[in-house]
């Protein structure tokens, strides 16, 4: 937004010098100031137009841009998540299987009936 200012007034003054010289400056008695007011009013309505138009397309552009930037994050951290999920899921199917195995093989080692389903199978 300062930067904003800074070139509005960077402007202000080319048109003014644009339009008048360096004389808008010493204009400044009593008697000319309806006048000069005047035409550096005159002066100023292009300026406003382009400034205030710059000023809205930077906001919505910043606006765009910015939701652009938001929704590509959230889906990176949408997509890390997933496969964050399938990695968890795995190391929990793997270890119910490791388990179940282990349990079968206690059984068989003690002779005893295991009639467990796999974890595939619950």
């Amino acid at each position: 937004m300062l930067l904003l200012t800074a070139l509005l007034a960077v402007s202000a003054i080319a048109v003014l010098y644009d339009h008048h010289g360096w004389d808008f400056l010493r204009s400044t008695g009593l008697g000319e100031a309806p006048g000069a007011m005047v035409r550096i009013g005159s002066s100023f309505a292009p300026l406003v137009v382009v400034s205030v138009t710059v000023m809205i397309l930077v906001v919505e552009g910043g606006t765009v841009v910015a939701d652009a930037f938001r929704k590509q994050l959230q889906e990176r951290a949408r997509q890390r998540g997933h496969e964050e999920g399938l990695v968890r899921g795995r190391e929990e199917e793997r270890a119910r299987w490791e388990e179940w195995l282990e349990k079968k093989q206690a059984a068989e080692l003690e002779e005893r009936p295991f009639d467990e389903p796999p974890p595939s199978a619950g």
